[in-house]
């Protein structure tokens, strides 16, 4: 039986972290820190060989992609992007607390104003990722990965991944995420697929570098990425 393997992976620290900031739809870059936390990271582990990697249209998550896999093939899906906090962008609780409307954001969990509900948040996310197995499988490309927002990896995981689990326990550090498989009979009878493993797991070895050397990539043909980009940011 043919399986099919998606690497999700969280994007590096960036220069608002730590501030306790709203950032969903906010294009902000990278921090030093966290460049230099992602290049220790791919200097460490196998983040295995993906055909290519799609990620968010957002610098954070490009920039990731582009030092975790330097010579892949990026598509950036704008459906991958984290969700848009509206009016709370940039904002830090402390900030927004006499605001009424935040009041009802947090105790009620109504949508900030002028962002994004978690309803179409879940749709459109969920669309991305439906399109991306679907066309592994009619293309037959078998191994993928896909660097994206916090936000996204857990409501993801939450929807679709066995073992069960909410969306709080998906929670992943900065270059790191899942590794999920997909059984085509399971994904068309249920929708479910299995997460194999913490992303990346195996630490590199001299060996494991020197065999990595020699692995040929798989050919797709014509899959959606490939001769149908007018509507995709292909870096």
């Amino acid at each position: 039986m043919k399986y099919y393997y998606i690497h999700f992976f969280r994007n590096g620290a960036t220069v608002t972290d730590g501030s306790k900031q709203y950032i969903g739809s906010t294009d902000v870059e990278l921090s030093t820190n966290g460049i230099e936390e992602l290049e220790e990271l791919r200097e460490k582990y196998d983040y295995m060989n993906p055909v290519l990697v799609f990620t968010s249209p957002l610098k954070r998550c490009v920039d990731t992609a582009k030092i975790i896999f330097k010579d892949k093939k990026i598509v950036a899906l704008p459906e991958l992007r984290e969700c848009d906090f509206g009016d709370f962008e940039g904002k830090t609780p402390e900030e927004l607390i006499d605001d009424m409307r935040y009041n009802d954001f947090i105790r009620h969990g109504t949508t900030a104003p002028n962002g994004e509900s978690q309803e179409d948040f879940s749709k459109r996310v969920c669309a991305a990722f439906g399109r991306i197995v679907r066309d592994m499988m009619k293309s037959g490309v078998t191994e993928t990965a896909v660097c994206t927002h916090g936000g996204v990896i857990m409501l993801l995981m939450s929807v679709y991944g066995l073992p069960r689990a909410n969306m709080l326990e998906w929670q992943c550090g900065a270059g790191e995420g899942y590794t999920v498989k997909i059984t085509p009979s399971v994904w068309m009878r249920s929708g479910m697929v299995e997460v194999t493993n913490l992303y990346p797991v195996n630490p590199i070895s001299e060996t494991e570098e020197a065999d990595s050397t020699d692995e040929t990539e798989e050919e797709f043909v014509n899959p959606f990425w490939a001769d149908e980009l007018s509507d995709w940011d292909v870096e």
